[in-house]
């Protein structure tokens, strides 16, 4: 139970940094992983084992996977895709104690429970690099806005 008190406290902290520094991409993966960490607190743990799939939380990981890959398609930033790379992986680990329901119980927990560490590695440092990026220039938070940015600045130039 420590570690989930300590995982809960650190992602508090991560979030913090991110709604504070980060852009729109960086805030809203924040906001998801929120989400997504107080609706597994949320479920009824009673039938909590790592020896049968747990289906709200494999609910709750796929749902956090389509939100990340929503976010990684429009976002200007590289860092999405590595997040929501790793949330493909607790999926996957949903998915393979389907398939092998003899899969140690401790693999099961280490790939969906142990893979949230490196999400909010992945994100401070997503956010730290924006903020120290803020200062160079113009910093675009979705790719759509680099493209409107892009085709403004090239009809306003006057031609040679």
């Amino acid at each position: 139970m420590i570690v989930v008190v300590i995982f809960n406290i650190v992602q508090a902290f991560v979030a913090g940094y991110a709604l504070w520094r980060g852009g729109a991409p960086e805030r809203s993966v924040s906001l998801l992983l929120l989400v997504a960490s107080l609706s597994t607190w949320l479920v009824p743990a009673r039938h909590l084992s790592y020896h049968h799939i747990f289906w709200p939380v494999l609910w709750i990981d796929l749902a956090l996977l389509l939100g990340l890959a929503g976010i990684t398609a429009f976002a200007d930033r590289f860092w999405p895709m590595w997040i929501t790379a790793c949330q493909l992986v607790t999926v996957a680990g949903h998915g393979v104690r389907a398939y092998d329901p003899e899969l140690w119980a401790m693999a099961y927990w280490f790939i969906t429970g142990s893979i949230a560490y490196p999400m909010l590695v992945i994100l401070v440092v997503g956010t730290w690099r924006h903020h120290r990026r803020l200062p160079s220039g113009v910093e675009f938070a979705w790719t759509a806005q680099r493209h409107c940015h892009d085709r403004l600045t090239t009809q306003a130039e006057p031609p040679s």
